[in-house]
């Protein structure tokens, strides 16, 4: 019965195999330390820290990819990696804040998963979009405002 059950769960033993002996990479967010494995971040390729381009902010002193972000942010972004594009927004986090974060780390529509938890996304972004005041006439300081 013992061979049945490891039969059943070794589907795909290799990329399994790979997983569990792949060692986690540590991003140090402005202190705040979280530990995933690179596989799991380049199931997004085109973020910031599913590409290449994280190697911009790797310290080899430390070990570690170091980013001076916003750190009550970074929960919901490492949450998206780790959910497999899922947006879960804290009532508590400031919805332009987490805009910023979205945006610094190449979090975008494309990317995320159609189910959203939390408060939508969409609510979000069209609270911290600018609006143009309607006392302001002049076309350059209208451009400015934008």
């Amino acid at each position: 019965m013992r061979e049945d059950v490891l039969q059943c769960n070794s589907v795909d033993t290799t990329s399994q195999a790979k997983f569990l002996t792949e060692r986690p990479i540590t991003l140090n967010v402005s202190g705040l330390r979280f530990q995933i494995r690179k596989s799991t971040l380049e199931k997004f390729p085109t973020t910031l820290l599913g590409s290449p381009d994280r190697e911009f902010y790797y310290d080899p002193i430390s070990n570690e990819y170091f980013f001076e972000r916003h750190r009550q942010s970074f929960d919901t972004i490492i949450y998206f990696y780790q959910s497999g594009g899922l947006i879960n927004i804290p009532s508590t986090l400031n919805p332009e804040i987490l805009a910023d974060e979205l945006r610094f780390f190449r979090i975008g529509d494309e990317n995320m998963n159609a189910k959203l938890t939390g408060r939508f996304m969409k609510e979000m972004l069209l609270s911290s979009q600018s609006v143009v005041p309607q006392n302001i006439k002049n076309t350059l300081r209208r451009r400015l405002w934008l």
